[in-house]
């Protein structure tokens, strides 16, 4: 019993103390509490931040994107053009060149092959004879040489026109088409004008360096012309007035040839001119060849003018340096 009185006489630990010895609750930390809450606001805050920065780059990312697959759109767009416009200079040159060249060179071969056929009748001594072979290829070939040197004549200014807008211009880089220039003076009566001088004023075919401007003088005057031989149209132009020339020289050929009666003196002339002649048909084929090679050359050019560039030639300023 004694055990239990002394039981009952201890406290238990498991009521809570009453009184003024009795111990506090702990109290919570607030200073803690609105620390974890600023952290998550400053988290958020930049997070905020961070994707709105990000959607910037994002926007000028896809304007730069937008802009550079513009800017190749349209490269590719101007290269089509380019070709189109290649197609297009490049068969109207070819042509032209055919048609003027088919002119040119049908005319002096017609008047090579009735002069020498000519001077073989007359060295054969069978001239005079109507029947023989030398008379009658000559009267044949009379009316032949005949329609081209008139057809030569009528078309000159035009063809020479032609040469100077479909060959002249478009392989000319350093022209600019929306500049209007003077016009050019030479043409197919301004050279008789100036004395122009076949045997003396001939074109260097050598190279495209090679062909020079000559400075043709007027008679009595101080006035002069030039004469570039680095322009077809000059070419052809020059061409035809040195072949009117030797159409002259040639009077006693033609007036056999067409059946005109010839005196002594005009046989006597040509006869004596046989150097003078020859030397002029070679100075005319000379003509034709340094035509139809400048030409070639201005028609490259026009190719080299529109050929496709490659990639590095597009940026700049790398493009400044490209052909």
């Amino acid at each position: 019993m004694a055990d239990d009185a002394e039981m009952t006489l201890i406290p238990s630990n498991t009521e809570p103390a009453t009184g003024s010895g009795a111990a506090e609750p702990p109290k919570q930390d607030t200073t803690n509490i609105f620390g974890r809450f600023k952290k998550k606001l400053l988290f958020a805050e930049e997070t905020v931040v961070f994707f709105k920065h990000l959607s910037i780059l994002g926007l000028v990312g896809g304007v730069i994107g937008t802009a550079v697959g513009s800017y190749f759109q349209y490269v590719s767009w101007r290269e089509e053009q380019n070709i189109a416009r290649y197609k297009e200079d490049f068969a109207t040159a070819t042509a032209v060149f055919g048609d003027v060249a088919s002119t040119l060179s049908t005319a002096v071969n017609l008047q090579q092959i009735l002069y020498f056929t000519f001077r073989d009748a007359v060295d054969a001594g069978v001239d005079k004879n109507d029947d023989a072979f030398q008379t009658k290829t000559a009267r044949d070939t009379y009316k032949s040489y005949l329609e081209a040197r008139n057809a030569l004549r009528e078309r000159i200014d035009a063809l020479a026109r032609k040469m100077e807008i479909y060959v002249d211009w478009p392989s000319d880089r350093n022209r600019d088409p929306t500049v209007q220039r003077s016009a050019d003076p030479l043409n197919s009566h301004s050279l008789g004008e100036y004395d122009f001088d076949c045997a003396k004023y001939l074109p260097n075919s050598t190279s495209i360096e090679t062909l020079k401007v000559d400075s043709i003088p007027k008679p009595d005057t101080m006035a002069s012309l030039q004469v570039d031989w680095r322009s077809t149209k000059h070419h052809i132009v020059a061409l035809q007035y040195c072949f009117e020339t030797v159409h002259r020289l040639i009077l006693a050929a033609r007036q056999w040839a067409g059946k005109s009666p010839v005196t002594p003196e005009m046989m006597n002339k040509i006869i004596r001119d046989r150097e003078k002649i020859q030397a002029a048909f070679d100075q005319l084929v000379e003509r034709l060849n340094a035509f139809m090679m400048l030409t070639m050359w201005r028609i490259q050019d026009i190719r080299l003018r529109y050929q496709t560039k490659n990639y590095l030639c597009h940026l700049f300023p790398v493009a400044r340096w490209c052909a």
